[in-house]
């Protein structure tokens, strides 16, 4: 499992992994506890699965070629722009982003707790074909 660990911690100690909610190709979401503030947060960690790995005793990431160290740094910059842009809105419909930092190799994004129960609606067209219309 590339998830990290029950109980590591973020940012000095200022964020602890409760539990991990999900992983997609691009990310894992984590709950979490801001223990500053004494709260629960969703915290999306960018890992892009197909090229990262973690090492186990560091929970760094790592990624082992140059070519994909390229294509990694690009999307996670992406990540990076699209949490700041969601940052700067104010909507009841979208998720309250708290937080951007760059940590362990890679670049976590905590947000509202709200993230975590919202429902989506269906997309009204295929994963496929979305990819395929995301494709630089």
């Amino acid at each position: 499992m590339q998830s990290l660990k029950i109980n590591f911690t973020l940012q000095g100690g200022k964020y602890k992994i409760i539990a991990m909610l999900g992983q997609g190709g691009f990310g894992i979401t984590y709950l979490a506890e801001n223990t500053m503030l004494d709260g629960k947060v969703a915290i999306k960690e960018f890992f892009f699965k197909d090229y990262c790995n973690r090492d186990e005793a560091t929970s760094h990431v790592t990624i082992p070629t140059e070519g994909n160290r390229k294509i990694v740094e690009r999307f996670k910059t992406k990540f990076i722009k699209e949490a700041r842009t969601i940052f700067k809105l104010n909507h009841p419909n979208i998720v309250r982003i708290l937080d951007i930092f760059e940590e362990n190799g890679t670049a976590f994004s905590p947000s509202h707790p709200k993230a975590m129960s919202m429902r989506w609606p269906q997309p009204s067209i295929s994963c496929s074909r979305a990819s395929r219309r995301l494709r630089p």
